[in-house]
């Protein structure tokens, strides 16, 4: 276990739960709920060192929905400080990590458990001997090890519409795979360049190989639609493909 875990487990059971909780719903593993009775037992994560390192995936969220977690931590945390030593050191240690990725979507990284998700703080990160790069990079590295390609499937009524399928998938995530850049270039040989792609949702990847006015203006509607609607946001925007990377498409 992480200084920075250890250092959370050892306060009271009220507030270990309200921080593993609001870190964990921001993985959308759990809701936050103002009814203390309500409020279930989190297990605690006890894995190895190696455990850990192979549990690592990156996961995007949307700028706005990050901000707004972030400063209710921000909150949780200055109010637990107040029992601890140093408490500026301990609340930089248990900062999450974060990664700019393209327009208003960010990086983010989670210890993906069956028992349950914990987001990578700065505390953590350091504790196992990386930076934000390398940490990145085996994040990515796991991701595409239990993943060989990106399954696709075209969408019933909007055949020329594509959807990311996960499904098979131990973190159930669909977006992290836009991440996966080289794997996007394998798709493009057989689909096209052009490639336009919206994650509106952690769970929901749509994409197209036509840039039609109509059909684009149909895709744009759809993504902000799911956006609006569905958990776990990520953005409204269109990205599009190209060599150097996703770009964002206007």
């Amino acid at each position: 276990m992480t200084p920075a875990l250890s250092r959370i487990l050892s306060t009271t059971s009220r507030r270990r739960w309200f921080v593993l909780a609001l870190l964990s719903a921001l993985c959308g593993a759990a809701q936050a709920q103002s009814d203390e009775s309500a409020k279930p037992e989190l297990p605690r994560i006890t894995h190895t060192l190696e455990e850990q390192i192979a549990a690592l995936r990156p996961v995007l969220i949307g700028k706005p929905y990050l901000d707004e977690a972030r400063r209710k931590l921000a909150v949780q945390l200055a109010r637990m400080s107040r029992d601890i030593d140093r408490p500026n050191a301990w609340m930089a240690d248990n900062a999450l990590v974060v990664r700019d990725f393209i327009g208003d979507v960010q990086v983010v990284y989670a210890l993906v458990f069956r028992e349950g998700t914990q987001l990578v703080s700065w505390g953590a990160m350091r504790a196992w001997g990386m930076d934000p790069d390398r940490l990145h990079q085996r994040a990515l590295a796991n991701l595409a090890a239990f993943d060989e390609e990106i399954r696709i499937k075209p969408v019933g009524k909007l055949p020329w519409l594509n959807v990311v399928d996960a499904d098979g998938g131990d973190d159930g995530d669909a977006a992290s795979r836009v991440l996966l850049h080289w794997r996007w270039s394998e798709l493009t040989l057989r689909l096209g360049e052009s490639l336009l792609l919206g994650m509106p949702t952690r769970d929901v990847v749509v994409f197209t190989s036509t840039l039609e006015p109509e059909r684009i203006a149909q895709m744009r509607e759809t993504v902000a639609t799911i956006e609006a609607h569905q958990g776990r946001p990520i953005s409204r925007m269109l990205f599009l493909w190209t060599p150097q990377g996703w770009r964002e498409y206007e």
